[in-house]
């Protein structure tokens, strides 16, 4: 099979097997509930910044949070934000 979105699924598996995978345990998603009160994200954007930092990221990239903001070591980057543009606080 081709054409513009066509994936080879050999080829995608080997990528993710380099990858580590962080799992979330009972404590994790507790505490991502506290980053969903404290911070009013939502409860899968928390477990995404929980998740992150857990896993010892520094730079999260994402456009579902502001530019950056904090968590803790975790830095927020909009990755689609203009260049010229000012990031947030």
């Amino acid at each position: 099979m081709t054409g513009p979105f066509f994936v080879d699924t050999d080829v995608l598996v080997e990528v993710f097997s380099h990858m580590d995978v962080v799992r979330l345990d009972v404590d994790d998603v507790l505490a991502a509930i506290d980053l969903h009160r404290l911070h009013e994200l939502s409860i899968w954007d928390a477990l995404v910044v929980r998740a992150a930092l857990l896993s010892g990221c520094r730079t999260l990239y994402t456009e579902d949070l502001q530019d950056g903001r904090r968590f803790e070591s975790l830095q927020v980057v909009n990755p689609f934000r203009e260049v010229d543009a000012p990031a947030g606080p």
